[in-house]
């Protein structure tokens, strides 16, 4: 069976045809799994921040205590409100955005006990300077 100009052409332009759908699927997919892994990254950066915050938050009332109990102005009290606040609202969303994550929610939980525990530490020694105990503050 001879194939003429015609067959030839049109088994031509069928094969490229095909290349170009096989191509075409391919170049989707791969931009969806692109799209898939920028999302995770900016996930997972979102995240990091998250936890940088809170790590930050909590240099912040640790200083604002120190500066309280050095000068004993009533002033570092409210920056430690507002860090004090700011730990927990950091916390609540770190969570949120790692609640599909059974480990970091368990990373979590430890974190958020730790704070508590250094909120009271510094609870405890603004308490102490009120009181003039600036000894027991110290240690």
């Amino acid at each position: 069976m001879k194939f003429t100009l015609d067959k030839k052409i049109l088994t031509g332009f069928i094969s490229c045809s095909v290349i170009l759908l096989v191509v075409a699927v391919l170049s989707f997919s791969n931009s969806d799994k692109f799209i898939r892994a920028a999302q995770r990254v900016t996930h997972t950066q979102q995240v990091l921040f998250e936890f940088e915050q809170i790590l930050l938050g909590i240099a912040n009332a640790e200083a604002a205590v120190r500066g309280f109990a050095i000068a004993g102005n009533e002033e570092f009290m409210d920056n430690y409100a507002e860090s004090r606040q700011g730990l927990f609202d950091r916390i609540n969303r770190v969570s949120v955005l790692t609640q599909d994550n059974h480990d970091q929610q368990e990373n979590i939980d430890r974190i958020k006990q730790a704070v508590l525990l250094r909120i009271d530490n510094l609870e405890r020694v603004a308490a102490f300077v009120r009181n003039n105990s600036i000894i027991k503050a110290r240690d």
